[in-house]
């Protein structure tokens, strides 16, 4: 579940006429870089913490690649490329295509 933060950005960029839509797996998740196609896994804003305890923001990145693939479980077997992130490789909820 995203938090509202998330949804409002998500919102904003939808509204913007700049980004297209894509409606993969009928998900209609966006084609945004460092986002996975899957999971729809992006980046997000933490704090890093000093042993002051100072707060500074700063961006993490899942960990995406590019690579063509096959969603297990699909009738159809039809090759897709798009940017996958690892924990979709691993759990095997897609088919990495050689």
């Amino acid at each position: 579940m995203k938090s509202t933060c998330a949804r409002k950005r998500l919102q904003i960029i939808t509204e913007s006429s700049e980004f297209l839509t894509q409606s993969f797996q009928g998900k209609g998740f966006l084609i945004m870089a460092r986002m996975c196609t899957m999971c729809g896994k992006g980046p997000q804003v933490v704090n890093s913490v000093s042993n002051a305890n100072n707060r500074v923001k700063h961006w993490v990145y899942p960990n995406v690649h590019s690579m063509r693939f096959k969603i297990t479980g699909n009738p159809d077997n039809k090759v897709t490329r798009g940017k996958v992130c690892t924990k979709c490789v691993k759990s095997g909820k897609i088919q990495k295509v050689v």
